[in-house]
């Protein structure tokens, strides 16, 4: 399946990889899409400004804030996804959202078997090119493929992978840095 990512690519941090195991342990498997889709919205109205301002008003008790998440969320989310919401909110937690969601679906991914590929690229690439890219890694790896794509203007050309622990720099400043250190030895 190719998909953009909605939100910026970023490493694990131990704070949201440790919400997002935990949500990946409490959920069945066949529903990972599902919640990394609500994990997404979520993640989507936690950003908002308005709901950002009121979240971080400090007039505004913690348990009010909960209650409001809990009564916003309850029968409209799972009930897992409502527990992290107001478990986040609690804590103050609730800007790490977008990265919870961003290393739920790394981690669920990997617990399917499937594997991500993080693609950096100068340019926009056409879905085309996308289609082809990830055919060619799925054949590399053996393994079903999922992307997160992000333009990197730094790059000049070309594009980076990282994929399983590995970067693949095909990236025109890559190839120029490794010029320059052949050169400078």
């Amino acid at each position: 399946m190719v998909r953009q990512a909605h939100h910026d690519t970023r490493p694990m941090s131990k704070i949201s990889l440790q919400y997002a195991r935990s949500l990946t342990d409490s959920i069945d498997t066949k529903h990972c899409a599902d919640t990394a889709a609500e994990l997404d919205i979520l993640a989507d109205v936690f950003a908002q400004d308005d709901v950002a301002s009121f979240l971080d008003m400090p007039r505004v008790s913690s348990a009010d804030k909960v209650a409001l998440i809990e009564k916003a969320l309850t029968g409209k989310a799972s009930a897992e996804l409502t527990n992290l919401a107001t478990i986040l909110v609690k804590h103050r937690r609730q800007k790490e959202m977008g990265a919870i969601a961003d290393d739920f679906k790394k981690i669920a991914a990997s617990k399917s078997g499937d594997l991500t590929a993080e693609i950096e690229t100068a340019v926009k690439m056409s879905n085309m090119q996308l289609e082809q890219l990830t055919a060619s890694l799925a054949k590399m790896t053996g393994k079903n493929i999922r992307t997160e794509v992000t333009e990197n203007k730094s790059l000049i050309g070309g594009v980076k992978i990282m994929i399983d622990g590995d970067v693949i720099d095909l990236s025109l400043a890559g190839k120029a840095a490794k010029l320059r250190q052949a050169v400078a030895a």
